[in-house]
């Protein structure tokens, strides 16, 4: 297994949660660019981009999900009326590359117990269901599991059938869950602790050659 590492962006910018869509025309990526204020769909064989979505929207955790007709954006917004953490918002395509128009019901949930993203769908039952950040104590601080109930350009309905509460060591909270199939899952944990490079990292952030950030 190919173990080497590369700059996939480079970038003065912040990137996180990179989001992987698998399509028949070529593996993407769509991470959280919020201050680009636009979704941007990357080939994930060579960083590219490959389409820029939803431009002119400060967008949150962007993850796409593909029922076979149609493709599904789901994510939160932050801006001086929406807090990044409670609303969700969705938005469909019968391209992976858009346009994406936004749903009647925009936003479709207020609840900052289970609307932020926190990772990849998967299927349950014969329902499919996506990982919630539960951000009402802390940001990322558990994560809601909701089993959608109702997807279309007019519905939408879902409910929070399991909530994952972090536990030691990292008991501080979680933030993201990944399924690989039935066999396995990950999930990210987070813990504090004393670092002398953060508290360098707060000092002298400001600093160019300590703020370019990379999306490995």
């Amino acid at each position: 297994r190919d173990t080497s590492r590369r700059n996939f962006i480079a970038s003065d910018q912040h990137h996180s949660n990179p989001f992987i869509i698998k399509s028949m025309e070529g593996d993407c990526v769509i991470p959280q660019s919020l201050q680009r204020k636009k979704a941007v769909l990357y080939r994930l064989d060579s960083g590219a981009i490959e389409s820029e979505l939803l431009e002119g929207m400060p967008v949150v955790d962007p993850s796409i999900h593909f029922d076979g007709k149609l493709y599904w954006l789901f994510c939160t917004r932050f801006t001086s009326f929406h807090d990044a953490n409670a609303s969700l918002f969705l938005f469909y395509s019968d391209n992976l590359r858009g346009p994406y128009k936004p749903h009647l019901l925009n936003p479709v949930k207020s609840d900052i117990r289970c609307s932020r993203p926190a990772g990849s769908f998967f299927s349950m039952e014969g329902k499919l269901h996506r990982p919630a950040q539960d951000c009402s104590h802390s940001y990322g601080g558990a994560i809601s599991i909701m089993r959608i109930e109702k997807l279309s350009v007019n519905e939408f309905e879902e409910n929070v059938v399991r909530r994952i509460e972090p536990v030691a060591p990292y008991n501080t909270g979680l933030h993201h869950l990944t399924s690989f199939g039935d066999s396995a899952c990950l999930i990210d944990g987070k813990r504090y602790a004393f670092s002398l490079d953060r508290i360098i990292w707060k000092i002298f952030g400001s600093r160019s050659s300590l703020n370019t950030r990379h999306l490995l």
